[in-house]
């Protein structure tokens, strides 16, 4: 089963240097850990907006080194289309970048480890929350 980091996850892990986060990443097989191409783009724009964007952006690049990065692609965007559907239709809303990152999860039948419990909207998107 492959684990795909959430924004929020990323960031809790380097902002608050939450032990839960660094042991759960750290004890999981770099093949297992997936990046969204999603969650990238969100880094390195959270990067573009710090004091120190050099030192940010190297810690990006350390740290999503040994992993997959995993682009938005056809296959996400049929899943991205049905599941903001589902939301649309139950009344309920979730940010553009949230539901590319579930889809791109999603479309590749993997859990979406993640501290934003607006993913909980999302049926059929398995979550895991490291940061507990």
């Amino acid at each position: 089963m492959a684990f795909f980091l959430d924004t929020s996850i990323v960031v809790a892990a380097f902002d608050t240097n939450n032990r839960h986060i660094i042991d759960a990443i750290m004890g999981t097989h770099a093949e297992y850990i997936k990046i969204p191409s999603v969650t990238l783009a969100e880094l390195i724009h959270g990067a573009h907006k710090c004091n120190n964007f050099e030192r940010r952006m190297n810690d990006i690049t350390n740290f999503v080194k040994p992993y997959e990065i995993i682009p938005f692609d056809a296959l996400a965007s049929s899943v991205y289309g049905k599941i903001k559907a589902e939301l649309e239709a139950k009344g309920r809303a979730i940010g553009c970048n949230d539901l590319l990152i579930a889809a791109t999860a999603m479309s590749r039948g993997g859990i979406l480890v993640t501290c934003d419990k607006g993913f909980s909207h999302v049926k059929g998107l398995h979550t895991d929350d490291w940061s507990e």
